[in-house]
């Protein structure tokens, strides 16, 4: 199994929340759909019945590949804002939909997060850091990157709190985000990334992943 370093959301800002409240157990009901058929989720007590809330958030993610020496980030639209605390972030449209569950505090949540026109930015730093500890240490140190642009990103989760209950169904989830890229020179490149995990919920010995951070040269502007 190949192993990956780190995955770490950078900081999550919560921005409009569109549907919902605290009160779960009198949330809004929403028509959704699953595999084209229309489902009524309908609102019940605690305990039973199903949701949807939908909100954005101002959010970023790294992932650190040390077989192929590549660092991507994703929703990092102004690094100096970032690293000086004052934000510069992609915004990300969630979708949650939380199933019924015998105890109210152990709903299983399904999650969908969506962002067009995502910034992602690609390093090949040389050498490869032993270790950092935020990703504004690592810029200070191996910026500016290597190729920069926008890409569509998509994760879903099957199962957002399968680690933290005992939970014998298989826990899905995974990462994608395709784009074009171009670095300073004017180099084109097309970046296809993926990263999906299964494991079984309860023995993380079974855990099985794929993990592609893909760039192919496809000509200068």
């Amino acid at each position: 199994m190949k192993t990956i370093y780190s995955v770490v959301m950078l900081i999550a800002f919560i921005g409009l929340l569109i549907i919902g409240c605290s009160d779960k157990s009198n949330s809004p009901v929403e028509s959704s759909a699953t595999n084209y058929n229309t489902v009524s989720l309908q609102k019940g007590s605690a305990g039973s019945g199903a949701w949807v809330i939908r909100y954005e958030s101002n959010t970023a993610f790294w992932f650190n590949d040390p077989e192929s020496e590549l660092v991507l980030t994703l929703g990092v639209n102004d690094i100096s804002s970032l690293c000086s605390g004052a934000g510069g972030l992609d915004m990300f449209a969630f979708k949650d939909i939380y199933l019924p569950n015998a105890d109210s505090n152990l709903r299983r949540i399904v999650e969908q997060m969506k962002g067009k026109d995502i910034t992602a930015m690609i390093w090949q730093p040389d050498p490869w850091p032993s270790s950092f500890t935020s990703f504004c240490n690592f810029y200070n140190n191996f910026g500016p990157a290597m190729a920069t642009g926008t890409v569509n990103f998509i994760y879903t989760d099957n199962d957002v709190y399968a680690w933290a209950q005992d939970n014998k169904n298989s826990n899905a989830f995974g990462y994608k985000a395709n784009g074009t890229l171009m670095s300073q020179d004017g180099q084109v490149y097309k970046l296809n990334f993926v990263y999906r995990g299964v494991w079984d919920g309860v023995d993380l010995a079974t855990y099985k992943e794929t993990f592609k951070i893909q760039l192919t040269v496809t000509g200068k502007k």
